[in-house]
């Protein structure tokens, strides 16, 4: 019993060898069908692909000729110099004259330029004769003077300046003046020069006839 045991054992052990050896040849056997049948499916599709693929025409030949002849003139153009113009062009045209062109002047005609002011020529406005009075409210002569000084302002306004100094309000007028003695009239011509001066007491007659002995005439300009 024992050695029958034994060989079945050994033929289970055989058996079972024989069937690993045999799975594994079968395997084997089975990758490369496969990977021809992988190839196969590739070839095919690439065949299929060209096949798809449209024969190009005799216009799409012609097309891509033109544009190779193109790309190939195009550097060879683009290297070539500019081109110059003719000699004998450029002779005749330093042979040719330029009219002579005479530069026109700012004004065409002076006489449309000139301007006309109608009505009389404007006259320069005069300044007034001026008559400086330096006086002092303490002195009677002087007070007698300043009713005569306000008959002047009103009688020739516009014609002679009035003007009338208080030698205590204003000390620095006996220096700039040079007065002596109050009161004291000094006379001034319309350009502001001095013509006159009296130091005591003076009518109005007497100032007019001062001014007009010097050149100012208050009475004809009235």
């Amino acid at each position: 019993m024992q050695k029958n045991s034994k060989i079945i054992v050994l033929l289970l052990l055989v058996i079972a060898v024989v069937a690993v050896v045999a799975v594994k040849n079968k395997k084997s056997a089975e990758k490369p069908q496969l990977a021809n049948l992988g190839e196969q499916s590739v070839e095919e599709r690439t065949s299929s692909k060209e096949i798809e693929a449209p024969a190009e025409g005799p216009a799409e030949k012609l097309n891509k000729e033109q544009a190779k002849n193109t790309d190939a003139k195009m550097p060879a153009e683009e290297n070539k110099p500019a081109s110059t113009p003719d000699k004998s062009i450029l002779a005749d045209q330093k042979g040719v004259k330029k009219p002579d062109v005479k530069p026109q002047s700012s004004v065409a005609n002076p006489d449309k330029t000139k301007t006309v002011v109608s009505g009389k020529p404007r006259q320069q406005k005069m300044r007034p004769a001026k008559l400086i009075e330096l006086g002092s409210t303490t002195c009677v002569p002087c007070k007698k003077m300043l009713p005569l000084m306000g008959e002047l302002k009103r009688d020739y306004a516009g014609k002679l300046e009035i003007v009338t100094i208080d030698i205590h309000e204003d000390e620095k007028a006996v220096d700039k003046y040079d007065i002596n003695m109050i009161p004291a009239q000094i006379f001034f011509d319309s350009n502001g020069k001095e013509i006159f001066r009296h130091e005591g007491f003076f009518s109005k007659e007497d100032i007019i006839e001062a001014f007009k002995s010097h050149g100012v005439d208050l009475a004809s300009s009235r």
